[in-house]
């Protein structure tokens, strides 16, 4: 099922309309929704398929998604707000805010076993940004992750602050020393502990007040409001290649009508295609949208920068980053050859563990929003296909 709303026509996206009806009628996507702005211009806004299979409900234009890890550029953003004031360094350490961040140790092997000894150095805001931090996912087998798992069990739906729970978090033992390597992790859900403390306001209260009222991103928050719970998609699991509702997730428990038990600045927005887009599109002008302005165009260049060397780029996992550095939680092309892509030096953006992703290219001024909700992910079977259509067709 598909229901276009917008298309212009010197663009020929036949074939990105046919990847879409294609991924849909596999079963690989319940639905689809995509928005393609180039200069100032919607160029293609659709959607395919179903906000819900076993109803029958369609994706509308105003279909809100779990964006996940799509929350961490929104924090990066907002973390250069403060920035921007001389409230936050890059080079500060995180103890400065976080106290139980000091004197950091790290785990390391010992025979079978695992031993503890003091960091090299103590964790900077900068490795929070870049993920060089070595705090892992609590999801892991690595002695790190299970403590930080073991940590957000016990506190789960008790009274305590953003703040407090990071505290806890930093005495929990490293991966690795600060800046040795790159690892994906709870990195920015503590830059949104450090945000609280030096804003004075709750993350969501702050988010609000810097990037949400004024870009006017009316569908994007951290719950769904009761009103508008018919709005959001279904969360689907693909096991055996069949969709199946609602699968078991440790990154967005509870009622998504109901605040949060925190607000996670890693991994806790809703968002609708517009929406995301015109952060997108905040981010493509330098920082202004419609005369607004959220960050300097200085700042968004320090965003969309490689922060890594050479080493921290080789500890990157993902085939999906093949000729991708990365910034302040945004990955940025280096080399559109390793990927293989149409993509030109420059581009960037992120993802989120349901499927979504985003695009900003200031060279072709254009971005890119793509919806869907599926667990697992599975970027690299999707991304670089729809890439490629949309590419093509400029």
């Amino acid at each position: 099922m598909e229901v276009e709303t917008l298309a212009v026509q010197r663009y020929d996206f036949s074939a990105t309309r046919q990847w879409l009806d294609r991924t849909v009628q596999s079963g690989a996507a319940a639905g689809i929704s995509l928005q393609v702005t180039r200069r100032n211009e919607t160029i293609l806004a659709t959607q395919v398929g179903y906000a819900d299979l076993t109803a029958k409900k369609p994706i509308t234009p105003d279909t809100i998604f779990r964006i996940f890890s799509m929350t961490k550029p929104v924090t990066a953003v907002l973390f250069l707000t403060l920035y921007e004031k001389g409230l936050v360094h890059l080079r500060d350490p995180v103890s400065a805010y976080l106290p139980g961040f000091k004197a950091p140790s790290v785990f390391v092997r010992k025979g079978d076993g695992w031993d503890t000894r003091p960091a090299a150095r103590e964790v900077t805001l900068h490795d929070l940004l870049t993920m060089t931090s070595g705090i892992p996912y609590h999801q892991g087998e690595h002695p790190a992750s299970q403590a930080i798992g073991r940590l957000m069990q016990e506190q789960y739906g008790k009274p305590i602050s953003l703040p407090e729970l990071a505290n806890r978090l930093g005495q929990i033992p490293l991966c690795f020393d600060p800046g040795a390597s790159w690892l994906y992790g709870l990195s920015l859900d503590v830059i949104g502990a450090v945000i609280e403390v030096v804003s004075g306001m709750g993350l969501a209260a702050y988010l609000q007040e810097a990037i949400l009222d004024p870009l006017a991103m009316r569908d994007t928050g951290f719950f769904v409001p009761p009103e508008q719970l018919d709005r959001l998609a279904t969360l689907y699991g693909e096991t055996d290649g069949q969709l199946r509702p609602n699968p078991a997730n440790s990154l967005t428990p509870g009622d998504p009508s109901r605040p949060p038990w925190i607000a996670y600045g890693g991994a806790g927005l809703f968002s609708t295609r517009s929406d995301y887009t015109r952060f997108a599109r905040m981010l493509l002008g330098g920082g202004t949208l419609e005369g607004q302005r959220i960050i300097s165009r200085r700042s968004v260049d320090l965003l969309r920068r490689n922060h890594l060397t050479a080493e921290q780029l080789q500890s990157i996992p993902w085939e999906m980053l093949q000729g991708f550095g990365y910034g302040l939680a945004v990955r940025t092309l280096l080399d559109p050859i390793p990927g293989g892509s149409l993509l030109s030096p420059g581009e960037y953006g992120w993802d989120g563990a349901a499927g979504t992703w985003f695009c900003v290219d200031p060279n072709e001024d254009m971005t890119i929003v793509y919806m869907v909700q599926r667990f697992p992910a599975d970027h690299i079977r999707f991304i670089p296909r729809l890439r490629a259509t949309i590419y093509a067709a400029l």
